[in-house]
């Protein structure tokens, strides 16, 4: 789990950071042939485990039990009170834009690689686009209301 103290912005370094670790050990031939064996069937990230819904209490695949897994770190910072700055979080989009570059640098082999570097500049960017995204839209909704 992410840290619990801290700026956004440090809570999500750590956790991306936390990932890149994972993402820089990972077998990639092994890790790609294990996540495709899981199946095609995820539609979305399933919602979080604390979120009430019809059928929270069993979670159908394999494949959505590692989605959930995987995405409840990125849930908890998230569903603090310091993300409410961000508004609405696509949090699949979050993950992708967050995680995405780092394994694209571990597919890529690339020997000289910086996963910290990469990592920050993934966070700074998100939480840019993510910020400008949300004055934008508090933006468009003070115009109509006027």
């Amino acid at each position: 789990m992410p840290p619990a103290e801290g700026s956004l912005r440090d809570r999500l370094i750590a956790l991306v950071l936390d990932q890149a670790e994972a993402v820089a050990q990972a077998p990639a031939a092994l890790t790609a042939m294990s996540w495709l064996a899981l199946g095609r069937d995820l539609e979305g990230l399933p919602e979080p485990r604390h979120t009430p819904t019809a059928d929270s209490a069993s979670i159908t695949t394999l494949r959505e039990r590692v989605a959930q897994q995987y995405a409840a770190p990125f849930d908890a910072i998230f569903d603090s009170p310091e993300a409410a700055e961000l508004g609405e979080v696509d949090r699949s989009r979050a993950i992708a834009l967050l995680i995405g570059p780092l394994v694209l640098g571990r597919l890529s082999t690339l020997p000289d690689f910086d996963y910290r570097e990469c990592a920050r500049a993934a966070v700074d960017g998100f939480l840019h686009v993510q910020r400008a995204q949300q004055r934008a839209s508090a933006a468009s909704t003070e115009s109509a209301g006027a």
